[in-house]
């Protein structure tokens, strides 16, 4: 009887392991290295992005972004860093998405740092046909006010209806933007855990 239920238990978490779409959410899989499914699509300015045991919302390892940047032109007369932007994005695999489903991206954040007036940290979503030629436009989504302070995390979800001719989908992150009106150097810290992407549940399309 006990080997019985541990086999249905076993089926049951594997069929709810196989609801999430992407690949290394929580950046557990990886020691420090690059994070395993995730692509640094993009990184000027005095830019990063990394993997860091520092504070995780969950599990022992979270990523981070840091950007440095300035107005472009220091005190001294010398060049600054300017504007910078850092990204990471990962492109699910074909046949993942199911053409007019709904779908729920969640995530959570904290910034220990805060962010000035001219950065944002975004996330962007990019649906894909079978060809890999996206779908549609789409914008750049801010979630600077749905962030955490001072390393406490919050939670961001949004639904998300596939287009009909959808089949798989690129999930981006950044952190971009500068204090243009200040001539020092200003660092702003993103952290970020626990990113999912799943089919909605019923009730909410």
């Amino acid at each position: 009887m006990k080997r019985i239920f541990l086999l249905l238990l076993g089926l049951c978490l594997t069929a709810h392991a196989g609801d999430q779409i992407l690949t290394n959410g929580g950046f557990e899989d990886d020691e420090l290295g690059s994070p395993e499914g995730w692509q640094n699509t993009v990184g000027f300015g005095t830019s990063g992005v990394s993997l860091s045991k520092t504070a995780p919302q969950e599990g022992k390892i979270h990523l981070i972004f840091k950007v440095t940047t300035d107005n472009g032109q220091k005190d001294d007369g010398g060049p600054g860093t300017g504007p910078g932007r850092v990204a990471v994005e990962q492109v699910t695999r074909p046949g993942s998405i199911t053409p007019g489903a709904s779908y729920t991206l969640s995530f959570f954040s904290t910034s220990p740092t805060g962010f000035f007036p001219t950065v944002a940290p975004r996330y962007h979503i990019e649906w894909l046909d079978a060809s890999n030629q996206a779908i549609g436009s789409s914008l750049w989504i801010s979630f600077a006010d749905s962030a955490g302070k001072d390393g406490f995390y919050e939670e961001f979800s949004t639904n998300l209806p596939a287009p009909a001719e959808a089949d798989h989908v690129r999930v981006s992150f950044d952190l971009e933007g500068g204090d243009l009106n200040n001539p020092d150097s200003v660092e702003t810290v993103l952290y970020l855990d626990t990113i999912s992407l799943k089919p909605a549940k019923a009730g909410h399309p």
